[in-house]
């Protein structure tokens, strides 16, 4: 009798975490690289390969809300503490569960170089938009000073990540 009740608490301890695994398979995060790696242009050529820090900087708990529109993302004070702590440029990685999505990099808001990838600022908002007062809210935006200097494709849109927010009440239009 107690060794069924051994077994079936280890198979279903088991079966939670597998669900867990299973569930953040498809969560939203933001994660920085585990160790060095190089510049961004390496970065972005070589992102499948990067290795991750074990927990993301920034995931769908800490978040509030995210614009479709202009990729706004509103977040908790805590996760905005996090965020402001970062160095200038530290690269990041977007993230779908564990498959990176995309690359970028925190930039203060006061850098004298221009940069042609994805950018959150972490002390100003874009150059592009009013300025406004609300410190939790962070954008995922084009180039940096303004998207003028960004090359490429716009990676932002992703259906999945928006069905992935959605699904989670996160996303806004």
């Amino acid at each position: 009798m107690k060794k069924s009740k051994c077994f079936l608490l280890a198979f279903w301890g088991m079966f939670l975490i597998a669900g867990n695994l299973l569930a953040n398979q498809n969560m939203f995060a933001i994660y920085l690289p585990a160790e060095s790696v190089g510049s961004y242009g390496e970065l972005k050529k070589d992102v499948q390969h990067v290795k991750l820090r074990s927990t993301p900087i920034l995931s769908i708990p800490d978040i509030i809300s995210y614009s479709r529109k202009n990729h706004e993302i509103k977040i908790t004070s805590n996760a905005y503490n996090r965020l402001i702590a970062m160095k200038k440029c530290t690269p990041f990685i977007v993230c779908l569960g564990r498959k990176r999505l995309y690359a970028g990099a925190f930039f203060m808001g006061i850098e004298s170089w221009p940069f042609n990838g994805v950018v959150i600022c972490t002390l100003c908002p874009s150059f592009k938009t009013h300025p406004k007062i609300d410190y939790n809210a962070i954008q995922l935006q084009l180039g940096y000073p303004t998207a003028e200097y960004f090359k490429g494709n716009d990676p932002r849109p992703n259906p999945s990540l928006f069905q992935v927010l959605e699904k989670a009440g996160k996303l806004k239009n």
